[in-house]
């Protein structure tokens, strides 16, 4: 039988749902189909689709409506992402698909409001197998000066990737674990953080997946195809863990406040307590810092780490330091979206789509900064 376009879509939507772990169940609830069966009379090929239903599958599938009629361009390249060594197995798949297809919205909008040209390139650096820690650490402290990141890095890291250098930073709920993902091309680059971390957590797999990013062609050339296994994956997850460590503390200032603060003699579980809250970063990742550099035992360490009132010392620490979780959409990507409704470049219905919400709820993008009143020349 020839593949006529009801055929094409029919086996487009169950490929791309099979894809996504998605039961017929889920996507006729999503799409708003009364009933899981005209799920599966579509993708028998059995039941005509109209626009609005084939539109609507588009969004709920996490991909384009050319895609599912087979029209997009041939050759091409399908992009790899990264996951951290614990990342989400259950709905993997989706997670993937909401990052690509936020990041290419974020680049959609970036090419038609010429905000590409503005950010700067992300320094590359070269890994292989016989990369060691010392010289992942040096490759820390080139890459904290070059990106000009201050005394505090971890406090400056989110606003710095993404303002200066065009890094796309979403959030998703990645479960209770502490996974990240990050996936880049020639010129443009984006992570995905869990929103169920802490801030702390966060910084620390934002300083993790950024490790990848400058370090994406080397990665990539050694990176294990298809089913064979090697353990240059594990390896490349401990460098990233060094690159992120040193980055958020580094060792000079870290060691020059150290004797500061305490001259040569221990400090209490308050005090680094404290420290670490100052630094921006977790206990944990603190004192095994302080344990590299040599101004730590590891036993006294694991002691720490291991003893109830030091962790609930440290947890009764947090809630003053923790904010209000950041947005699941950057910032830049609000403004961007703002942007190009404003000059025409997209529709509302578009605006809407890109920032997950209603077009009623955009109405302020009608409204003139100036006096108030709403524009009569913006796009439906």
């Amino acid at each position: 039988m020839g593949d006529n376009m009801q055929e094409i879509i029919a086996r487009s939507v169950r490929d791309r749902r099979k894809a996504l772990g998605m039961s017929q169940r889920e996507l006729a609830e999503a799409v708003g189909f009364g009933s899981h069966q005209i799920v599966s009379e579509l993708e028998r090929g059995q039941r005509d689709v109209k626009a609005w239903e084939l539109a609507r599958i588009a969004d709920v599938l996490h991909t384009s409506l050319p895609a599912l009629v087979k029209r997009e361009q041939a050759g091409q390249t399908e992009q790899r992402i990264f996951w951290r060594t614990d990342a989400p197995e259950a709905d993997r798949s989706r997670h993937e698909a909401r990052l690509l297809e936020r990041f290419e919205r974020y680049r959609r909008v970036a090419k038609l409001t010429n905000a590409g040209g503005d950010a700067q390139s992300l320094p590359r650096f070269h890994v292989d197998r016989s990369t060691s820690f010392g010289q992942t650490e040096q490759m820390a402290s080139r890459a904290r000066r070059s990106m000009d990141l201050g005394g505090r890095p971890a406090m400056s890291l989110a606003a710095v990737v993404q303002e200066r250098f065009g890094v796309m930073l979403f959030l998703d709920d990645l479960g209770s674990g502490g996974s990240a993902a990050c996936v880049r091309t020639d010129s443009d680059a984006a992570i995905l953080l869990n929103r169920n971390e802490a801030p702390w957590r966060q910084r620390y797999s934002l300083a993790h997946e950024l490790f990848h990013l400058v370090t994406w062609d080397a990665v990539m050339d050694s990176w294990p195809r298809g089913n064979h296994r090697t353990c240059w994956p594990d390896r490349v997850e401990k460098l990233a863990n060094v690159f992120a460590s040193a980055l958020l503390l580094p060792g000079d200032d870290l060691r020059g406040e150290f004797q500061s603060r305490f001259e040569g003699r221990d400090p209490s579980d308050p005090e680094l307590v404290n420290m670490a809250r100052a630094c921006g970063v977790s206990t944990s990742a603190l004192l095994w810092r302080l344990r590299t550099l040599g101004l730590m035992e590891e036993e006294a360490v694991r002691e720490r780490l291991g003893n109830g009132s030091f962790r609930g010392m440290d947890r009764a620490s947090m809630p003053k330091h923790w904010s209000k979780p950041p947005p699941d959409l950057p910032d830049r990507f609000v403004r961007l979206v703002a942007l190009a409704y404003r000059t025409g470049d997209i529709s509302r219905s578009v605006a809407a789509k890109y920032l997950e919400t209603n077009p009623a709820e955009l109405y302020y993008l009608d409204w003139d900064e100036d006096d108030g009143w709403a524009a009569e020349t913006r796009p439906a």
